[in-house]
């Protein structure tokens, strides 16, 4: 879990007025499994926005594209995902990220001359 949804939920466990150990309730205060959220929240936001239907899983591969972007260290993004290696990362996602590294050397040769080595 990233530390920006770690913040979030936190704060809005401090915030609950009841006293349900669970983050997220249906309106009567049960836990939601996947199912209500498919049905009753993911697909009529997505019909709401105007967006084309697609899996609530399908939200891991955006995430795991935008890391990479991002240049978020490859070992984190695996481990974040839950897979064992790098290399799932790199043979899946990595294609989809054309921009997210130079194939030049560019990048490094610019760390070089400005001694940014943290």
């Amino acid at each position: 879990m990233c530390d920006t949804l770690y913040e979030v939920l936190s704060r809005v466990m401090t915030s609950k007025t009841d006293d349900s150990p669970f983050v997220f309730t249906t309106p009567k205060g049960k836990p939601i499994d996947t199912h209500y959220i498919s049905q009753k929240l993911w697909y009529p936001t997505l019909k709401k926005a105007g967006l084309k239907r697609r899996r609530p899983y399908e939200t891991r591969h955006t995430a795991a594209v935008l890391h990479i972007a991002a240049h978020e260290n490859p070992l984190y993004i695996s481990q974040m995902l839950g897979h064992s290696d790098t290399r799932l990362l790199f043979d899946v996602y990595a294609p989809y990220v054309a921009n997210a590294s130079r194939r030049d050397g560019s990048a490094f040769s610019k760390m070089m001359m400005e001694g940014n080595l943290q």
